[in-house]
């Protein structure tokens, strides 16, 4: 059975979530950078009256920066983010039970990738949206900063 997944461009990787967690696709806001926090942490935006962390994909992932030219919020269990994208491709139908990830692939990958396939002659790295907040980016968010 296929499920749909918004897919978008951080860094160099096509990424893809499920819809389920996607809340909105919105133009970049303003978005205020936090001092002292891990590089995958961008800053804090204002999202429909809600301070938001925005997580760039790019270098969660260890690449490059993302250009934000999209902000994609999500749910994220009780919290709510929003992920830099340079682009954002739409939504797709993909298959479940996508192949599971090599062992080392996985170990590195520390849970926040669930697979790794080919669209259109292109790698698409499958996120997995509990993990889209590290523990390190969650301490740095200031107190009542989500």
């Amino acid at each position: 059975m296929d499920a749909a997944w918004l897919l978008w461009r951080g860094g160099n990787f096509t990424c893809a979530l499920p819809v389920e967690h996607v809340l909105e696709v919105m133009r970049p806001l303003s978005i205020k950078v936090v001092s002292g926090s891990p590089p995958p942490l961008c800053g804090m935006t204002l999202i429909r009256g809600q301070a938001t962390p925005v997580i760039d994909a790019g270098l969660l992932l260890g690449d490059q920066p993302t250009v934000a030219n999209y902000l994609v919020a999500i749910r994220v269990g009780s919290r709510n983010v929003a992920l830099a994208a340079e682009n954002v491709i739409g939504v797709r139908e993909l298959p479940e039970g996508a192949a599971d990830l090599p062992p080392l692939l996985r170990s590195a990958a520390g849970k926040l990738i669930s697979a790794v396939e080919t669209l259109d002659s292109e790698l698409l790295v499958r996120l997995q949206a509990a993990r889209l907040l590290p523990d390190a980016v969650l301490r740095s968010i200031p107190v009542g900063g989500a």
